[in-house]
């Protein structure tokens, strides 16, 4: 448990910067998630040894009332309450969005390192911004 604290440290002060800027919400959000992913592929051997294979069952149940993970969520919550202030989101509660933002990151970075090759963490960190940011639909289709 110590060495995945140690291991992350750097990754949650750089997630901290990016999400305490001071560009517009989509951007810290999107930089975020950016970084998120790809602080996991820089490291990747490690996590897949030391946190995917031994942790991911046990980590899922604790991870909802660990401290950095609320603190984490927080975090972008706050980002996403500036976004509705400023007109750039509509108004869903930030907390609820956070979360989901957030098991987004969690989720890729699982199937990035389960995958021989995942490719750019950019164009996943791109395809959980266009998700979250734009949604599913077609709207061209409407």
């Amino acid at each position: 448990k110590e060495l995945v604290e140690t291991a992350t440290a750097p990754m949650v002060e750089e997630l901290t910067r990016i999400l305490e800027s001071n560009d517009s919400a989509k951007a810290r959000l999107c930089s975020m998630t950016q970084r998120h992913l790809s602080y996991f592929d820089e490291h990747r051997e490690f996590f897949r040894i030391f946190v995917h294979d031994r942790m991911t069952s046990l980590q899922r149940l604790k991870r909802y009332r660990n401290n950095r993970y609320q603190t984490f969520v927080n975090a972008i919550a706050k980002v996403l309450q500036t976004g509705i202030e400023q007109g750039e989101f509509r108004s869903l509660d930030p907390y609820k969005v956070a979360s989901m933002w957030t098991e987004s990151n969690i989720a890729m970075i699982h199937l990035r390192l389960l995958s021989e090759n995942p490719g750019p963490s950019e164009n996943d960190a791109a395809l959980i911004c266009e998700v979250l940011l734009r949604g599913l639909s077609n709207e061209s289709a409407h």
